[in-house]
């Protein structure tokens, strides 16, 4: 097992605990994930099923969001033996526009309580049918803040 991981300098992680929100790590990143197709990225949905970590779906179930990335950039991805490392619920998170659904339009009215859910992709977004993540609390230029719940697991 790699003892040292080294990034590329200019990799940024996309996905930021503000406050609460525990670490958690023990599971391997599910083998038939393709991180060349499907990269992992800090901030996307995680679901632990059948004792991996998987890309969560619109399904009814997450666990928690992806604090690691898992793609070809990073001795993090290395022959997947590094355990993903997953922020669950509740806390407060940042989310980078990078991780985000690219066909959401993020916006938030006073008074409004929007749902945030995850997507087919594992990506956040308004709307749809996804399991709801958390609730928008704030959106910045590059980045939106989230009241994370706590992980539902179907």
């Amino acid at each position: 097992m790699p003892t040292a991981i080294f990034n590329d300098a200019d990799w940024i992680r996309t996905c930021e605990i503000l406050y609460r929100g525990q670490e958690y790590t023990g599971e391997p990143l599910d083998a038939a994930i393709d991180i060349l197709a499907t990269p992992v990225l800090p901030g996307m949905v995680a679901v632990i099923q059948n004792g991996t970590v998987r890309i969560a779906g619109a399904g009814g179930d997450f666990f928690g969001l992806f604090l690691s990335e898992a793609s070809a950039r990073l001795d993090e991805s290395d022959k997947k033996t590094i355990p993903p490392v997953l922020v669950r619920g509740p806390g407060t998170v940042r989310v980078f526009n990078d991780a985000l659904d690219p066909g959401t339009t993020w916006a938030l009215a006073a008074g409004d309580v929007v749902a945030v859910r995850s997507t087919a992709a594992g990506r956040l977004a308004i709307g749809g049918t996804g399991s709801v993540v958390g609730t928008l609390t704030q959106v910045l230029p590059d980045s939106i803040i989230i009241q994370l719940n706590a992980p539902a697991i179907v």
